[in-house]
């Protein structure tokens, strides 16, 4: 099994994570298939080490301001609440 077909299981599983494809194979075909499966960055080895860490930092990131965001959303009382008159 590749990581094209774990990564295919885990989406069909409900998990929802962003997967970096790291691969020998650099074909453009392959790099579709990952992408279309939902691959948030593709690389193509050899991969320097200030690029990868760029990558997964920046991944890192975005990954964290979606918790941030999804989590001040989910704490904020909404119009349905029964809450009446409260600002």
């Amino acid at each position: 099994m590749d990581g094209l077909e774990v990564h295919r299981r885990l989406t069909a599983r409900g998990v929802q994570i962003p997967t970096v494809f790291l691969t020998g194979r650099a074909s453009d075909d392959e790099e579709r298939r990952a992408r279309s499966a939902g691959a948030v960055e593709f690389l193509r080895k050899p991969v320097g080490k200030a690029t990868l860490l760029q990558v997964l930092q920046k991944r890192s990131r975005s990954r964290s301001l979606f918790a941030e965001k999804a989590m001040t959303t989910e704490s904020r009382p909404s119009d349905e609440s029964g809450r009446k008159g409260e600002p």
